[in-house]
């Protein structure tokens, strides 16, 4: 069984399509603990303005899709998430403080990665040649 985390600030907003398993939905108001939930498969954070840091995500290790958009991650709280190494689509898109994506390159499936809005340049992208999707 597949567990969805929704903990989005916007209600609904980015759940994965033909999503057929159990949702799990919390509110803002949730206990941060269930975010390590080893079941974990689908996480939805949109709109959380204070999470800064994803590292102590990397022990998720069936995680596939994740929505961290409108968040407020940093360059230095994405580390973690290369040993999320079953995720497939990521989304960080206008998280403004996020400059280099060169710490995602672990992510051997990665399919989709969304950084729109943010100020990833040339050089910050360097790393994610190492994102082969076999």
């Amino acid at each position: 069984m597949c567990f969805y985390l929704w903990y989005s600030f916007y209600e609904g907003h980015g759940a994965p399509p033909g999503a057929e398993a159990a949702q799990l939905r919390h509110h803002r108001s949730c206990h941060r603990g269930c975010w390590h939930h080893p079941a974990l498969t689908h996480l939805d954070l949109a709109g959380c303005f204070l999470v800064t840091s994803l590292n102590s995500l990397g022990s998720l290790k069936r995680l596939v899709w994740m929505n961290a958009s409108w968040c407020g991650v940093r360059d230095g709280g994405m580390e973690g998430l290369s040993r999320c190494k079953n995720l497939e689509h990521l989304s960080l898109s206008h998280s403004w403080d996020i400059c280099g994506a060169n710490a995602l390159g672990g992510l051997q499936m990665l399919q989709v990665l969304d950084l729109r809005g943010t100020n990833v340049d040339d050089e910050g992208i360097a790393g994610l040649a190492r994102c082969v999707h076999r």
